[in-house]
């Protein structure tokens, strides 16, 4: 694959127009074996091949420590929190040493990061004008872009295939579009062809296995997350995929087996993982207390590992959990937890903004469950002051989201309609509340398909758990 051009040291530090506007952008780097292996590991990370990238990256900063784009693409392949801002750093420091369209894909990266949207398309842009016909490009801007419009995501990843048919992470993310809009054909189309472009990788067979637990063929989905295991045993998509199929055979015990694999043969991130899909499974089993304590252990796991963004994670989940069990006050305890991590933590100042708006949903949600709506409200009117127009599509679902269940519980059905329709429109927390909406201001029939469809729309979290045996009830699923 020559998705990548060696430039000199004397290049890196004085690029000239000519090489920023090759249709392939060039990598600057002294070292051709640091070259090699970030090829190498670009390719593992394009197709969601995490652990087999970061030593590859590892090498190549070795022997190459102003290697910024080894250290850019080393910021998403894992190792926790630390490490992404460690390596995001060192990429930013080093992007006046590089060509522009280096640099373009860093502040893209940087931007992305912040949930700075404006700044991440004006850079998006600048590269792809420097580099039309790099399909790395083109998935890169794909992948960015898909923090706001799948339409546009699935423009860049459709072209980097035209670019080159051969290529095979667009199919992967093409897929995951289609199923996102509810066309499981056109899914498992692209899904069958990244299999076909890449038959020797585990994703691409891990990848159909999740259309195959979208579409309810549990018994599908976990032959191919086993083939996924034969091509690399510790891939830690598949065990968590199995565990969730035996979720939704109602088989707890073997869904936690899968998910213990994961903590026995995965990293600190993939453990502190395991604790959190073993609680989900406590709360779909109705075992909350079981659900409480290993949300705990996640939380106490992710602060010795240092995993903040996941331990304060396990607290806003911890304070989701208690509100719903009637425990407004130990739920509020959680929440100060997690507003007084965030003035401390290495955050930048738009995600400590991110966090605070999570505070203030979390508050919100919880005052709502204890029927304090006065306070609900006031702490919404406070969320919506901290909305941005530059902020992703999420930030502005989630508060939807929220809003929309708060004026459920309050009783104020029309007016909760239309905001959970601005949510996500694939949560089924959101939609089993738009569900209760419905029935609640007597539209039985609308209500019974929300619920079917929340009943099976196998999308495992949290608060699927929370709300999945009520719409199966109400559904007769």
């Amino acid at each position: 694959m020559s998705n990548t051009l060696l430039v000199c040291a004397v290049i890196a530090l004085a690029p000239s127009l000519a090489m920023a506007q090759q249709k392939q952008l060039s990598v600057t780097t002294a070292s051709p074996e640091a070259l090699a292996l970030y090829q190498k590991a670009l390719d593992f990370a394009e197709n969601v091949e995490s652990g087999s990238a970061r030593p590859l990256l590892d090498q190549a900063i070795q022997k190459d420590p102003d290697f910024a784009m080894a250290y850019a693409l080393r910021a998403t392949t894992g190792g926790g929190f630390n490490v992404a801002r460690q390596n995001r750093e060192k990429a930013l420091s080093l992007v006046d040493k590089v060509t522009p369209g280096e640099r373009h894909w860093i502040m893209a990266s940087q931007a992305r990061t912040d949930g700075d949207v404006p700044k991440m398309k004006e850079h998006l842009v600048a590269l792809l004008k420097l580099h039309p016909n790099d399909h790395h490009v083109a998935y890169f801007a794909g992948n960015a872009t898909r923090l706001v419009d799948d339409n546009e995501a699935l423009t860049h990843f459709r072209r980097a295939t035209t670019i080159d048919p051969k290529f095979a992470a667009p199919y992967n993310q093409i897929g995951y579009i289609q199923l996102r809009k509810g066309d499981f054909a056109g899914a498992e189309k692209a899904l069958k062809q990244y299999i076909a472009n890449r038959p020797e990788s585990a994703n691409p067979y891990d990848s159909y296995a999740e259309l195959l637990l979208r579409m309810g063929r549990y018994d599908e989905s976990i032959a191919q997350y086993q083939k996924a295991l034969a091509k690399s045993p510790g891939f830690s998509g598949s065990l968590i995929g199995i565990g969730h199929n035996y979720v939704f055979k109602g088989d707890f015990a073997k869904a936690r087996e899968s998910y213990k694999r994961l903590y026995d043969s995965g990293d600190a991130p993939d453990k502190a993982s395991s604790l959190y899909w073993t609680a989900v499974s406590f709360v779909h089993e109705g075992k909350t207390a079981e659900a409480l304590e290993a949300l705990e252990q996640e939380r106490k796991f992710a602060t010795e590992e240092k995993l903040t963004p996941i331990a304060m994670t396990a607290q806003l989940d911890q304070a989701w959990l208690l509100s719903a069990s009637g425990k407004a006050s130990d739920a509020s305890a959680h929440i100060d937890k997690v507003e007084a991590m965030i003035g401390d933590a290495a955050f930048t100042d738009r995600a400590k903004a991110n966090w605070q708006r999570q505070v203030l949903l979390a508050r919100a949600l919880t005052a709502a469950q204890a029927k304090d709506f006065a306070t609900a409200g006031s702490t919404m009117q406070r969320a919506k002051a901290a909305l941005t127009p530059d902020l992703p599509t999420a930030s502005t679902e989630n508060y939807e989201s929220t809003m929309g269940v708060i004026d459920v519980l309050q009783g104020k059905y029309d007016a909760a309609l239309p905001h959970l329709k601005r949510a996500d429109p694939e949560d089924p927390y959101a939609m089993f509340y738009q569900a209760e909406a419905m029935r609640l201001k007597g539209d039985p029939s609308g209500a019974a398909k929300m619920y079917k469809k929340v009943a099976t729309s196998n999308q495992n979290s949290l608060g699927y758990a929370l709300v999945r045996l009520r719409a199966m009830n109400a559904s007769g699923t």
